[in-house]
């Protein structure tokens, strides 16, 4: 096999390939054995034809589409080995001499990984900031496990609703007149003040008593999830059947051994703590990645693959489009609804993409400049991780991920990681 490279624009090369004559005739012998299996020629049992006689039947024009379709591929993939060119896009092909007796020749274009030009990202330094836990901090989660074991009880010395109160409502809506879906319910129970509900609403039940009945005007914000009903007016008919107050357990020994599993409020104390340390520690080692990473990034200069944007944009359109699903709704039916065509809906994804593009070539350009490489070992770890955090078997899971392109997606996803992991290593402070 030749292989020659010629760079056409920044980042698209053209691969000229050349075979000797004896593999297009092997190519062409491999397409005659599987094609003269399917050709029924009087005289002759099937997949007895000899090639002359199918080549006059079907015509060469078969024999060499099917060799092409092979042959190819095939040889498109050890021209990418042997030239060292990383694609990332699907190569259009153009034969140029495909003759029995004679060589063949194909040309490739393909777009490929684009220089990344890397800041010193060695010199980068980042200080882990831990904040300590205070008093404040762990009166405050205590206060939220109280309230966590807390029952709501009656009120018993009054029949008019107050801020902090839970309200026992029956109530029925419309919007802009007509009635709305999930915009009615019977007995439902809503702290006033706790913002569950729409803006508005809960401040308008202060000062209605037991039995009485209000209408309640309000509109759903600009950025509700559901765009159907985002920014409309609404109008709900309001009966208060009841109020009830929240009674919090007493802060005890008791309530230690029962919401905490130790002996004493002290001792409470001191578990509330060390649980909010290691939170507090791995919240910093986040900023810490997250940080590092952005300035590596920032400092690396490349010029982004409108196709690999595309593909970033493509997959987030498609991530959204899911989500809506789970909520009933198709992403045509949101577009309409929003009053927003495909295109400029794909463009609010456009600075995003670019940014995880950017990221994934950087952090490729560093996993190769510093050798990182991924072991079967690593492979088995990550697969043991996902299994005991699933409760899957092994078996069952190395399955899930190595069907297919799995596994090469997996050794993918543990690069990316062993890389972030170098940098923090060689970036922190």
């Amino acid at each position: 096999m030749k292989v020659s490279v010629e760079r056409i624009e920044k980042n698209v090369v053209s691969l000229e390939v050349e075979l000797e004559e004896e593999a297009l005739d092997r190519a062409l012998e491999r397409s005659y054995r599987k094609l003269v299996k399917k050709v029924a020629v009087p005289g002759f049992r099937r997949g007895k034809v000899p090639r002359k006689i199918f080549e006059l039947k079907v015509g060469k024009a078969a024999l060499y589409e099917d060799t092409l379709d092979t042959l190819v591929p095939e040889a498109y993939l050890d021209a990418v080995k042997e030239s060292r060119i990383d694609p990332i896009d699907q190569p259009k092909f153009e034969v140029i001499q495909m003759e029995e007796g004679k060589p063949f020749k194909f040309k490739a274009t393909v777009e490929v990984r684009p220089e990344v030009n890397l800041g010193n990202y060695k010199e980068i330094k980042v200080e882990k900031k831990v904040e300590p836990v205070s008093d404040e901090d762990i009166d405050n989660q205590i206060e939220a496990m109280r309230k966590a074991n807390a029952r709501l009880i009656d009120v018993q010395d009054r029949d008019v609703a107050e801020r902090g109160d839970f309200a026992v409502i029956d109530f029925d809506g419309s919007i802009e007149g007509a009635q709305g879906k999930d915009m009615s319910a019977r007995e439902y129970t809503v702290e006033i003040g706790g913002g569950r509900l729409i803006p508005g609403f809960e401040e308008q039940l202060v000062g209605l008593r037991i039995g009485e009945e209000r209408e309640i005007e309000t509109s759903y914000p600009e950025d509700f999830p559901d765009k159907e009903v985002a920014g409309k007016k609404a109008r709900f008919k309001v009966m208060l059947r009841g109020l009830k107050r929240m009674e919090l357990p007493e802060l005890n020994d008791e309530f230690a051994k029962k919401a905490g599993g130790v002996e004493t409020v002290e001792e409470l104390r001191k578990s509330v703590a060390s649980s909010l340390e290691r939170s507090k520690e791995k919240l910093a080692e986040l900023k810490l990645r997250n940080e590092i990473i952005d300035r590596v990034v920032k400092d690396a200069q490349v010029e982004l693959p409108e196709s690999l944007v595309n593909r970033q944009i493509d997959s987030m359109v498609a991530d959204y489009s899911y989500n809506l699903s789970q909520q009933g709704m198709t992403l045509d039916k949101y577009l309409e609804a929003v009053g927003q065509d495909i295109q400029s809906f794909r463009e609010q994804f456009r600075e995003e993409a670019q940014n995880v593009v950017k990221r994934d070539l950087v952090l490729r350009e560093i996993a190769k400049l510093e050798n990182i490489q991924v072991t079967d070992d690593d492979v088995t770890a990550r697969l043991e991780e996902i299994s005991q955090k699933t409760g899957r078997d092994m078996d069952s899971v190395r399955k899930a991920f190595t069907m297919g392109t799995g596994e090469e997606r997996l050794r993918d996803m543990i690069m990316i990681d062993k890389t972030i992991d170098f940098l923090v290593k060689e970036c922190s402070a």
